[in-house]
């Protein structure tokens, strides 16, 4: 099954960088990538959205969140580990602030966890160490 949720985790950076979030093609997405019990995680304050939210419309917070903080945001996964259900990525975040036109660049680090082809958790994590750690990996 790794293999399909590492393409399941890609087909959503696809989806977050097309900004197809709102519409009926969006929420058909969410509904179909993500369990209705999904828990989104952001361990530290990466862009003003530490916290845990849950469930389909906590999704759309933390989207609302940062994309309040961010324009133009796009996520480019540079290399990704597979444990069972779980996959760890590190992730390049490159974003402009709404507020100060500053260009953000970071490498972060995402654990996904997966039940049955969809999102069940994903961790946001400031670093991709911290996200193999967490999945029982190493770099």
């Amino acid at each position: 099954m790794s293999k399909e949720n590492v393409e399941i985790v890609r087909r959503i950076y696809g989806w977050l960088n097309r900004g197809d979030f709102k519409g009926p093609g969006g929420r058909r997405l969410v509904r179909e990538l993500f369990d209705p019990d999904v828990e989104l995680q952001q361990v530290e304050d990466v862009v003003g959205t530490a916290g845990t939210f849950r469930g389909y419309e906590g999704l759309v917070k933390a989207r609302d969140e940062l994309t309040d903080a961010l324009v133009d945001m796009q996520w480019h996964p540079e290399q990704h580990f597979e444990l069972g259900d779980s996959v760890a990525f590190a992730v390049r975040a490159v974003g402009t602030g709404r507020a100060s036109g500053v260009r953000s660049d970071v490498l972060v680090g995402h654990l996904w966890v997966l039940r049955a082809g969809r999102v069940l958790r994903w961790v946001v994590y400031a670093n991709f160490d911290e996200a193999l750690k967490a999945a029982g990996l190493s770099a």
